[in-house]
């Protein structure tokens, strides 16, 4: 019998005042409402795969984006072991894109295989001009050799670091949104 797999919601936090026509696309200009920070833990069974590892630490997204509001609870790992999954052992990692609120706290999980869309990480890795100016302040850490999947062919990591999306950009969910389109997994998983 095949396991059952269920679909977690995760709060890694908020922006306790976020531009509400950012959501409803250009209505509400100037109203501020609160906006959970989301991500998913899939688990069926011992396997669990988790999409997107949140935001910043709030003293950093104040600085250099907007301000949100964590608990402790919140953090991604303290998240994690509250629904019975080790960080340090999770397997696999999915970043719907490359935004600093979605792909931060990478090294909380040593042990995951990163999948991201191959136009995100290319363009995170060698923004446009006018996409690096919008990211200053942004960076995303990964270990030299760290896997990642892209486009589902697996590829080494090149760099220990790199320049990540700011908040107004988002490389390769423009176009049909296929940072939120997941075909299917590699086999396996």
């Amino acid at each position: 019998m095949r396991d059952t797999w269920t679909l977690r919601p995760l709060c890694f936090g908020e922006f306790p005042a976020f531009e509400k026509s950012l959501f409803t696309y250009g209505r509400n200009a100037g109203e501020k409402i609160p906006a959970p920070i989301t991500g998913w833990l899939l688990q069926a069974g011992e396997r669990a795969i988790l999409v997107d590892t949140g935001p910043s630490a709030p003293e950093a997204a104040k600085r250099w984006h907007y301000p949100i509001q964590r608990t402790a609870e919140q953090v991604p790992a303290t998240l994690l072991r509250a629904a019975g999954v080790d960080p340090e052992r999770l397997s696999l990692v999915i970043l719907t894109h490359l935004h600093w609120d979605h792909c931060y706290n990478l090294e909380s999980f040593p042990g995951a295989r990163f999948v991201v869309q191959a136009e995100e990480l290319r363009a995170a890795v060698d923004p446009i001009p006018t996409a690096a100016a919008m990211r200053s302040g942004f960076r995303v850490s990964f270990r030299r050799g760290s896997r990642f999947s892209t486009a589902w062919r697996w590829c080494e990591a090149i760099a220990t670091s790199h320049r990540g999306s700011g908040p107004c950009c988002c490389p390769g969910t423009r176009r049909a949104c296929r940072a939120w389109w997941w075909p299917r997994l590699p086999a396996g998983i």
